[in-house]
């Protein structure tokens, strides 16, 4: 599997496309049970002052939580979701100016670990917006190949 392999997999697959086990600490992907993604270890984020959109929610406790995307017994890439609401939903880290854009791919690494419908739920909550950036359409059980996909979707 080439890194532009994988991705696109992790930007166009769904909950639906991985297996969760280890009570939801470790993921398998269903089309190649050599990718997985492992929940690491959280920290508390004390300073929550760029994030003003925790406002909106009822618990303002937000953690940091590392995960890990491996290949094998390789990790290839580190990724960072936020713990918030008092664990109620992982969330894509926020930037742009006004500290509310996510982008997609962030977005749909949160829709893999997470529920799809509560992490939406909560970006509309938080008043989150997601990056103008083309995508190809998730489908469960399948993967855009780069034919399908707009132009800009495989780096």
């Amino acid at each position: 599997m080439t890194h532009n392999e994988l991705t696109d997999i992790l930007r166009h697959s769904s909950g639906c496309d991985w297996l969760q086990s280890d009570g939801g600490e470790s993921y398998v992907f269903k089309q190649d049970l050599h990718l997985k993604i492992k929940s690491g270890h959280g920290f508390e984020v004390k300073d929550t002052s760029a994030y003003p959109w925790l406002d909106d929610l009822d618990e303002k406790s937000l953690l940091n939580v590392q995960f890990d995307v491996l290949y094998g017994a390789s990790v290839i890439e580190k990724r960072s979701l936020l713990l918030v609401d008092g664990g109620r939903a992982l969330l894509p880290i926020p930037s742009g100016a006004n500290g509310r854009s996510v982008s997609e791919g962030d977005l749909s690494f949160a829709q893999i670990v997470d529920d799809s419908e509560i992490v939406m739920a909560y970006m509309r909550r938080c008043g989150l917006a997601i990056d103008a950036e083309p995508s190809a359409t998730r489908r469960c059980g399948t993967i855009a190949s780069a034919s399908e996909a707009p132009p800009g979707c495989h780096g």
